[in-house]
């Protein structure tokens, strides 16, 4: 489970291009004061809503391999991240005037 997990903060890194260092606590990553280069409250409301929904996730997945003897695979996983951060970020008046499907491909154009 905690590969999973790695590898699901690997991606987001990845997205907000940041090192793989982490912080201590959920207060830490959800506060954070990071430098963001472009539109730096879409870049916080988007990064605060992928934390939440990298934990909701997390915590899906193990009850689901725990109560339901179900296993996902990453995929399934990181589609279901990416699916609630954007829905999440959508109903902020930050996101108004994208479409959904614009910020699903792509989601540097709304933080530029």
């Amino acid at each position: 489970m905690m590969y999973l997990v790695y590898k699901l903060w690997g991606k987001v890194c990845n997205i907000f291009n940041m090192a793989g260092a982490f912080p201590k606590s959920w207060g830490d990553f959800l506060g954070v004061k990071w430098f963001f280069k472009g539109n730096k409250k879409r870049v916080l409301i988007l990064w605060r809503c992928c934390c939440l929904a990298i934990a909701w996730c997390t915590w899906q997945e193990r009850n689901s391999r725990l109560f339901e003897n179900k296993v996902r695979q990453e995929d399934e996983v990181w589609s279901r991240v990416v699916f609630l951060t954007l829905l999440w970020a959508k109903s902020s008046s930050a996101f108004h005037d994208f479409y959904f499907s614009v910020l699903a491909s792509n989601w540097a154009a709304a933080i530029t």
